[in-house]
């Protein structure tokens, strides 16, 4: 009987704030809880103003990250850093390795063409052995229902200098259009839409950059290289 006295009908008993939840943290007894509520409906307001101005941040911080490009520093751009270059060409050549290696996809625009790359470090067809070979793709995305079709992707391939003297600085890049091609049917039309299970059409350099040259130059650091991606898509 006295713990229920205490909880539920002393006048003294001590109680929160009924708005502790926005961030009044009173206590006191009843009595000067029903003074502290009369007292207090413009702090209350304020503070649930504040809590809401707070949660409006919140989930505007949230809609930018979900339509934020995930890789790269800007929509239809990658910068693609591939780490220890020898140890996975060497991987690769004794049968322990995997080639290609692929980037993340990025996006061409908020909404636009979902893109990703490839690189066969130990190169691919005649250049294997010899050259990296670097290729992009239209992959299948979220928002091709929504977009034109064909499409015919201009690719800039670009190899950083790591030049500590910026003034130096030489990069190695090459240009692929899909009018490149050598399907005759990709050539004319462009790329179509891709489904999800369909193999994506690769558009890039089998010699993109010799061993030796990425070697020699200033291209290779800390075993890790740079490639920079720019897309430009064209609508047929």
């Amino acid at each position: 009987q006295m713990t229920n006295h205490i909880i539920e009908d002393c006048p003294k008993a001590t109680e929160s704030c009924t708005f502790k939840h926005v961030g009044c943290s009173f206590q006191g007894s009843k009595n000067n809880l029903a003074d502290h509520l009369a007292k207090s409906l413009e702090d209350h307001l304020q503070l649930a103003c504040q809590l809401l101005s707070d949660l409006e941040k919140k989930e505007s911080s949230k809609e930018c990250s979900l339509f934020s490009n995930p890789v790269g520093s800007g929509y239809g751009e990658l910068i693609w850093r591939v780490s220890n270059f020898n140890k996975k060409v060497a991987r690769i050549r004794t049968g322990r390795g995997d080639d290609p290696v692929c980037s993340e996809p990025f996006y061409t625009s908020a909404f636009g063409y979902k893109i990703s790359c490839w690189a066969y470090l130990n190169g691919r067809g005649r250049e294997e052995g010899r050259s990296v070979s670097v290729y992009a793709c239209v992959m299948y995305g979220e928002y091709d229902a929504v977009l034109k079709w064909p499409i015919r992707p201009r690719y800039t391939f670009a190899l950083m200098d790591q030049n500590p003297d910026v003034e130096d600085r030489r990069e190695i890049v090459r240009v692929r259009k899909v009018n490149d091609f050598k399907r005759d049917d990709v050539r004319r039309k462009g790329i179509d839409r891709p489904k999800r299970d369909e193999r994506a059409i690769i558009v890039g350099f089998d010699d993109f950059v010799g061993h030796d040259e990425l070697e020699t130059g200033t291209y290779l650091a800390d075993d890790s290289f740079f490639i920079r991606v720019l897309v430009d898509i064209t609508e047929n």
